[in-house]
Parts: structure tokens; sequence; C-alpha cells
């Protein structure tokens, strides 16, 4: 396997894990403390507050609520879910994958990909 399948592989797990977290959290997305940083200190939204409720809100399969969260959640999740599989299908056709193509093989930029995924996946939540 070369640097380029086991990128997309890394990057492709990643994607599929943070669906997995978020669709077995989705029941605490409107119940528990503030786990946002940005909020408990600055008192403040950040840019990722709503992202773990538009997540529930599409598994729950309400997708205008999600928008309402997220105006990105949709996109993102939808780029979550697709990703993996057309990199399974390129693979499956011995083509490099979307993930590297689109990123490179450069193992900074896939690290700040997953990076940036991760930050907007922490489940923010509003100040009541």
């Amino acid at each position: 396997m070369n640097e380029t399948t086991r990128t997309a592989l890394f990057v492709d797990g990643a994607a599929l894990g943070t669906l997995a977290a978020s669709y077995a959290t989705r029941a605490s997305a409107y119940v528990g403390p503030e786990l946002c940083l940005v909020k408990r200190v600055l008192h403040m939204r950040c840019a990722g507050c709503g992202l773990m409720r538009s997540f529930a809100s599409l598994w729950d399969g309400n997708l205008a609520e999600a928008f309402r969260m997220h105006a990105m959640g949709p996109l993102l999740f939808a780029g979550l879910v697709l990703t993996p599989l057309v990199d399974g299908a390129l693979l499956a056709l011995r083509r490099p994958p979307f993930v590297t193509n689109l990123l490179g093989v450069r193992p900074v930029q896939v690290l700040v990909a997953i990076g940036v995924i991760a930050a907007f996946y922490v489940p923010f939540q509003e100040m009541r």
C-alpha cells in the first residue's frame, strides 16, 4: 500500500469516526453542560457553535432544523458521508483517491484538515 492510499484511508477513517461519534452522542446534543471553551471563557459563540445539534438534527431526519442550528452543518455532514464512499469506489477501480487529489499527499495538510473537522465537531451548545 503506497503513501497516497494510506493517507486517504486515514482521512476517510477520521470522517467515519466523526460520523460514528456524532451518531452515538446525538441524544445528548441538546442537554448537558456547556462544553465550548470559547463560550465559557469569552461568553460569545464560536464558529462551531450549533454544529453538534445540526448533526443530531440530520440523524433525526430534520434538514430544516439542521440548517437553523448551523448553516454549514448539513454540508459538512454530506462531505463526511460522501468522501469515504467516493474514495472507496476510486480505490476499487484502482484510481487515486479523492482525498489525496484534493489535499495532496502532504501529511501536514491532512492533519490540518482533520483538525478543522475535529474542531467543528466538538459538541458546542448555546448559552441558556
